[in-house]
């Protein structure tokens, strides 16, 4: 059986740690750019730690509770993409598990979720 270890998925999982902003977003970003501009309604900064066990295999992070986003378009927050600013890279995106409706100078919460990489079962 094939396996991979946990060094190698935290390499990915590193990477997406990277991120330091979370933007809430109209539709699924497939670009740095989208994420960040054209479908984005609003962001917050975080800071993501390192990876962990992921049950029941596999390695997560945990992308913290947002508790202050900001709004700067109104419409429907339906996914969620993680960024790192610096580079200008798109490190991943997912559904709102509760899509949330937003209004321009309104502030957005999350709570907080994991984003992880299953292992060998």
């Amino acid at each position: 059986m094939a396996s991979v270890s946990d060094y190698v998925l935290d390499g990915a999982m590193l990477r997406v740690a990277e991120s330091n902003r979370l933007h809430l977003c109209s539709a699924e970003p497939t670009s740095y750019a989208e994420a960040t501009a054209s479908v984005s309604l609003g962001f917050a900064p975080i800071s993501i730690g390192a990876p962990v066990a992921h049950a029941p295999s596999g390695r997560k992070i945990v992308v913290p509770p947002i508790l202050n986003g900001t709004v700067t378009a109104t419409g429907s927050g339906a996914f969620w993409a993680l960024v790192d600013t610096a580079n200008s890279r798109l490190a991943w995106t997912g559904a709102m598990q509760d899509p949330l409706a937003v209004n321009v100078g309104e502030l957005f919460t999350t709570p907080a979720f994991d984003v992880y990489i299953p292992g060998a079962v």
